[in-house]
């Protein structure tokens, strides 16, 4: 859920199915577990709703993502990602690189560092600007391949010899 949403981890453990417009396809994070200190939509997109539909929700639950043994919101997720990222075979990733990776996808994949910005609910632009590195890869490889089409138009406009 955290690289489908590129929510925080707290933004999503404390969420509520209050919070969940799940016909328009948006969670609300609410200010008090946001960072910014303010209420943000964010856009539930195919995966996130995959994995909102795939839970089994309890009756009279009150969060999304609740424990089955406490029946309460998760407050630390860190011993189950242990043992996933140790299954995985990446004993070095941690539960916040799922919030970069999602920001570097879309860098990557040439959208606005303004867009991700908000996407991610940062207070600011240059809080998002890390991910312009990646954008700048996507940048040079655009640049090359102009070169390769101007390279290949001026071969083909010349006189045959």
């Amino acid at each position: 859920m955290l690289a489908a949403t590129g929510c925080r981890q707290t933004e999503i453990t404390s969420a509520r199915w209050e919070n969940c417009d799940l016909e328009n396809q948006v969670l609300y994070i609410e200010k008090e577990n946001s960072k910014s200190k303010k209420r943000r939509a964010v856009p539930l997109n195919a995966m996130a709703m995959s994995i909102i539909r795939g839970l089994k929700k309890r009756e009279g639950a009150e969060y999304v993502f609740e424990s089955p043994r406490t029946k309460t919101r998760y407050f630390s997720v860190h011993k189950g990602w242990t043992h996933l990222r140790r299954a995985a075979g990446l004993p070095h990733l941690r539960l916040h690189d799922l919030r970069h990776l999602a920001a570097s996808q879309l860098a990557t994949a040439g959208e606005s560092i303004y867009v991700i910005s908000k996407l991610l609910g940062h207070a600011s632009v240059a809080t998002s600007e890390r991910y312009s590195a990646v954008a700048d890869q996507t940048v040079r490889r655009v640049s090359d391949n102009l070169s390769r089409l101007l390279t290949s138009s001026l071969d083909e406009s010349q006189p045959m010899k």
